[in-house]
């Protein structure tokens, strides 16, 4: 496994898309970000947002964090996610996605290991169990099945 620190530039974030949305959520999102947080540059129909869960960023980055601290976030879902990809785009910070063992979406974990996308359970169960046991990280969300 690629050694993230390496592999993502200082001037960029780290984090992982959420490839597994569609681009519907992805649009409808961004128009709520470009909208909260006046992004002049919003392009909902073809931008993608990243996770904030987990995010690699480098001292460049303070200024986001800086601005965290400032302003009361404005949402009902998503709150830090819209908050940090708005201001990404605003001050033009590129990401470099860390792919998805970086950032295996606990919503996702069920669906990997018991079911497919369409909800039929799964045929090569192995397969999907060996990502689940690769990824690196975890991240559960609110809807992880009690």
């Amino acid at each position: 496994m690629a050694d993230i620190f390496e592999a993502v530039e200082p001037a960029l974030i780290g984090a992982v898309f959420e490839r597994h949305k569609p681009q519907g959520w992805h649009s409808m999102h961004w128009r709520t970000a470009c909208a909260i947080y006046n992004v002049s540059s919003c392009k909902p129909k073809s931008s993608l947002l990243f996770n904030s869960g987990v995010m690699l960023l480098s001292r460049q980055h303070l200024p986001l964090l800086a601005r965290w601290q400032e302003r009361q976030l404005e949402c009902r879902v998503l709150c830090d996610q819209l908050f940090f990809n708005a201001v990404a785009a605003q001050r033009g910070i590129a990401v470099s996605d860390l792919g998805a063992s970086f950032n295996f979406v606990g919503s996702e974990v069920r669906r990997a290991v018991v079911t497919s996308s369409e909800g039929r359970p799964i045929q090569d169960k192995a397969a999907r169990r060996a990502a689940l046991r690769a990824a690196c990280v975890v991240h559960l969300t609110r809807k992880v099945p009690k």
